[in-house]
């Protein structure tokens, strides 16, 4: 899994970068086989000013076209990115359910018109 890291208003030191790649990698790591990539975007919203001035976004690319976005802010940049890696983990675990619910679903539907359909062709013939 990919994971990049972007900033604004500040540059991304060694420590943010492995603290970063750290939690999305403990967060993702059971979804791994369904997570195409992850971007991590960090910001400085007052760049100093005080107050909750730190701002998290994940979007996690999904096998099928479906992505997950997650935002958290807050005065710590690693508090920050820690609870963004546990809401990632959250709604990417939520997406995944729903999904496989999906195509559980779809595949009974389909188990059951290729049922009724050989039952036709039963009848029809005459069995």
């Amino acid at each position: 899994m990919n994971v990049s890291i972007r900033a604004s208003d500040f540059t991304v030191t060694d420590a943010i970068d492995s603290h970063t790649r750290e939690r999305m990698r403990q967060a993702l790591r059971t979804f791994d086989h369904n997570v195409i990539d992850a971007d991590v975007f960090l910001r400085d919203i007052s760049a100093g000013k005080g107050g909750a001035d730190k701002r998290v976004v994940v979007h996690v690319r999904l096998r099928g076209r479906h992505s997950v976005a997650v935002e958290a802010t807050g005065d710590d940049l690693y508090a920050t990115m820690t609870q963004a890696a546990r809401r990632t983990r959250r709604a990417v675990k939520r997406t995944v359910r729903k999904l496989q619910r999906i195509d559980r679903v779809s595949l009974r539907d389909l188990q059951a018109a290729t049922d009724a359909d050989s039952g036709n062709a039963a009848s029809a013939v005459g069995f």
